[in-house]
């Protein structure tokens, strides 16, 4: 027996009663509605994954935008592939990872877009043919009538595609696709035999070095042709660029159409991907992963028992918890090797490393849940804290594959620590707290390659006036706005061009909601502080400027960087 928490809701909330002794059979993944956030600007994801999982493999119908965070967005009609790895309710975007595209027949090896789908290998999809629950998805291709479901283990991915009778079966493996088009300068596929390829894909994103390795292995045995972009590279077993992909033919198709693909992912080498993916699924029992996966979720969902005759709110109570626990995320190999935050690969079978502390966002709420719920657990990503504390000489703000993002403000990790020491659940080396949770600078994230520390500089602002696109907002005056500050690098003709993963950019006025406020007519003077974060940006004239969200206007603050003359 364990303890579980039971909860009554009631018409007018949700009351804690007790904490009991106590085990209620139910299916608690029956409650949760995993396409909840992937309309508005939720920016989650329907896919696969478990807990805390490495793998979130996951249907992707969007790359660039705002609300391509995760992939998916709920009103797109066609989807271009399948990758591997997801964020979860972020604000920015990176990721999605070795993308997979079942096909039937010859297909341009570019995904097309949304408006004109025939002219990439993407496909139209309907929500009627399309389903999923905590780890498990499945979608009707409808361009070719192939079925595709998805599961996944902590560190694997298990694809089955059901094509037409007869068909030419296929299947687009494309190295290029990165949410929010992040550069890739590395990619590269391997094909091992007749029915295994392996590759990897090295990033320059949001996460400025993002390392992920794979390893696939298909039920059926295949022909293949490698290309660099659309370039079909002949007489290659291997293919090392910038766009990497493959075009895999399955031979000897049976009867009922059924193609398996697993794949094992790992941020060390391939090695390790083929590691992860031998120890977890070693056969291709799609069905036993799906129930290993529901056991996997159901467990951690009834931490927590409601009582409610309210359908509705369970299902948003549960999907609420559902989201909480897809990420942080496993960043240790079956092995236990990881990556370091100084891009090592070190091996400790006694610890558990873990990725994407998104800790301006979870340490009010989704951490002190932790420690009531699965404190264990969140004592363990305290110790990942403080190993990349070790690492870097710093707590991680917003870290993201091994790279300190600096992307918002505060130092949120000692918020996280103190609640945990404040009740007592300390397995952690607490010697090594007290000067991580005081040694901290906004300077002392730079572990990136930061090519200036923390600056500063002052400047004015009538929102009313100083706006270069619109001199009147289409509102008339306005008096508080959501602040979108950016670096931008400013072209030959004087126009910035904006880039949110240039740099970090904060004022001294703005409120915990980004807002800023301004009396009729007023000029503000507006110390902003930023940090330019990729050393690309060394030899560009760099300006900050804003926009205010649900308006045309627009503005340039200040020049804040300009190379030195040779």
């Amino acid at each position: 027996m364990k303890n579980k928490f039971y909860m009554l809701l009631l018409v007018s909330g949700i009351g804690l009663m007790s904490c009991v002794e106590g085990e209620l059979q139910r299916e608690y993944t029956d409650s949760v509605n995993v396409f909840i956030g992937t309309g508005g600007h939720g920016h989650t994801f329907p896919g696969a994954t478990l807990p805390h999982g490495m793998v979130q493999l996951s249907p992707d119908t969007r790359l660039i935008g705002w609300d391509a965070c995760s992939g998916y967005y709920y009103d797109d009609t066609s989807i271009i592939g399948f990758s591997h790895t997801h964020l979860s309710g972020t604000g920015i975007g990176d990721y999605g990872d070795i993308l997979f595209m079942p096909i039937v027949g010859e297909k341009p090896l570019v995904a097309g877009t949304a408006e004109k789908p025939d002219e990439g290998y993407r496909s139209r999809f309907s929500h009627d043919k399309e389903s999923a629950r905590p780890g498990y998805y499945q979608v009707l291709l409808q361009d070719d009538s192939i079925n595709v479901e998805l599961t996944a283990t902590l560190r694997a991915g298990l694809h089955r595609y059901t094509y037409p009778k007869g068909s030419d079966a296929r299947l687009i493996i494309d190295m290029e696709p990165t949410i929010h088009g992040h550069q890739h300068p590395v990619t590269q596929i391997r094909v091992v035999n007749d029915s295994t390829i392996a590759g990897k894909k090295y990033t320059r994103g949001w996460a400025k070095q993002h390392y992920v390795y794979f390893y696939a292995v298909f039920s059926k045995s295949f022909d293949y042709k490698l290309y660099s972009g659309t370039e079909y590279q002949p007489d290659s077993t291997s293919v090392t660029v910038n766009t990497a992909k493959a075009v895999i033919t399955f031979r000897n198709l049976s009867a009922d159409g059924l193609v398996l693909a697993k794949v094992g992912i790992s941020s060390v080498d391939e090695e390790g991907a083929k590691l992860n993916l031998e120890s977890e699924i070693p056969d291709w029992n799609f069905e036993g992963v799906v129930q290993q996966a529901n056991v996997s979720w159901n467990n951690t969902l009834g931490k927590i028992d409601i009582e409610t005759s309210d359908n509705d709110s369970r299902t948003v109570f549960y999907t609420s918890l559902y989201h909480t626990f897809i990420q942080p995320s496993l960043a240790s190999d079956i092995d236990g090797r990881y990556r370091t935050m100084g891009h090592e690969i070190k091996r400790d079978t006694s610890y558990t490393n873990y990725t994407v502390f998104s800790l301006w966002d979870t340490f009010r709420a989704t951490h002190p849940l932790y420690t009531i719920i699965t404190p264990k657990q969140n004592q363990a990503f305290i110790r990942s804290l403080l190993c990349k504390y070790d690492e870097s000489g710093i707590l991680p703000k917003w870290e993201l594959a091994s790279n300190e993002t600096g992307t918002m403000i505060g130092y949120h990790a000692v918020s996280v620590i103190a609640d945990a020491i404040m009740k007592k659940q300390c397995d952690f080396d607490i010697k090594r707290i007290d000067y991580g949770l005081t040694n901290k600078t906004d300077s002392m994230y730079d572990n990136n390659n930061f090519i200036s520390d923390y600056s500063y500089v002052t400047v004015n602002l009538n929102v009313n006036k100083d706006i270069n696109d619109h001199d009147v907002p289409p509102d008339g005056e306005i008096s508080m706005f959501q602040t979108m500050w950016y670096i931008g690098k400013v072209d030959s003709n004087g126009t910035i061009q904006r880039n949110s993963n240039s740099g970090a950019v904060g004022s001294d006025v703005q409120d915990k909601h980004g807002n800023v406020y301004f009396e009729k007519g007023e000029t503000k003077t507006i110390t902003l502080y930023y940090l330019i974060t990729d050393e690309e940006f060394e030899n560009e004239t760099l300006a900050i400027d804003f926009y205010i969200e649900g308006s045309p206007c627009k503005g340039t603050l200040a020049i804040i960087h300009e190379p030195e003359a040779n």
